[in-house]
């Protein structure tokens, strides 16, 4: 059965295109909920269904689950694809789903600057990527081409690249990590997410790390957080909140975090690339 047909059969509000499992990085795949769009539908319309995305797939977690254990259950191809690239079927899908935030890709003809400026409105993780076809007339033949740009290319950067946020360490708040998100309208992030004021501005950033990690680098004086994923400088500020959270399941130990907690807060103080043996200082 197509997934399309099968969400909605179990009952899933906000249908996608497609869903696709990135293993760029073996140990840390991720899930994206992808969406085929057209520039002329508008921006206002990308967005639209986009946060409609994210208001239904905390609620839908369960669905999505068992239709994707299904999908690849019914598929010997792609479990013996996953078993070679992970290992379970069962843990790749407990991380991708229930232990890392929404992530949407966004599949279009042509992107924009309007695009990516609504786009950038929403407190969800999303990336575009252009795909082009060119036929002869109305109709597809033989020798038609189609032009688009990969999935790794949209960040922009080689993928040994990673990002040092360093902060100035303020307390360990140890807050509720469920309240808190909640309260920022944050869904469980999986790299980061940013905090909004009361007029839409960005005016912090929240990490997440494995427990027995943050709590190593507190015993050491944590002065840094580490990130693979970019960060667009022109969404940062000095001074601004840094939030490192405990993720609900830490795979260092194998166990469920129990009413995981908001253990680092900080002030953001510099941004560096690094690469290899070159690190580049990238903010302020």
């Amino acid at each position: 059965m197509h997934l399309k047909k099968l969400m909605k059969a179990k009952g899933f509000g906000a249908i996608p295109d497609g869903f696709l499992i990135d293993f760029s990085t073996s140990e840390n795949p991720v899930l994206y909920v992808v969406e085929n769009e057209l520039l002329r539908h508008g921006a206002k319309h990308v967005a639209n269904q986009t946060l409609n995305f994210g208001m239904a797939y905390d609620e839908n977690r369960q669905t999505i689950h068992k239709i994707l254990l299904e999908e690849i259950e019914g598929s010997p191809s792609k479990k013996k694809l996953i078993k070679k690239m992970y290992g379970s079927v069962s843990k790749l899908l407990q991380q991708v789903i229930f232990e890392q935030d929404l992530e949407v890709l966004i599949v279009i003809d042509r992107d924009s600057d309007e695009l990516q400026k609504a786009l950038n409105k929403l407190n969800i993780s999303c990336h575009s990527i252009e795909f082009e076809t060119f036929a002869r007339g109305d109709k597809l033949t033989e020798d038609h081409l189609h032009r688009f740009s990969k999935l790794n290319e949209v960040a922009l950067e080689p993928s040994e690249a990673w990002f040092e946020v360093a902060f100035d360490f303020l307390d360990d708040p140890k807050l509720d990590k469920k309240h808190f998100l909640k309260k920022h309208k944050i869904s469980a992030v999986q790299a980061f997410a940013y905090t909004r004021d009361e007029t839409g501005e960005i005016d912090g950033i929240v990490f997440q790390g494995y427990k027995n990690r943050i709590e190593r680098a507190l015993k050491k004086g944590i002065k840094s957080w580490d990130t693979a994923k970019p960060i667009r400088t022109d969404n940062l500020k000095e001074g601004m909140r840094i939030y490192i959270g405990e993720t609900d399941y830490d795979l260092d130990t194998g166990e469920h975090v129990k009413k995981p907690k908001i253990r680092v807060r900080g002030r953001l103080k510099e941004v560096y690339r690094v690469l290899g043996k070159e690190k580049e200082k990238i903010f302020p």
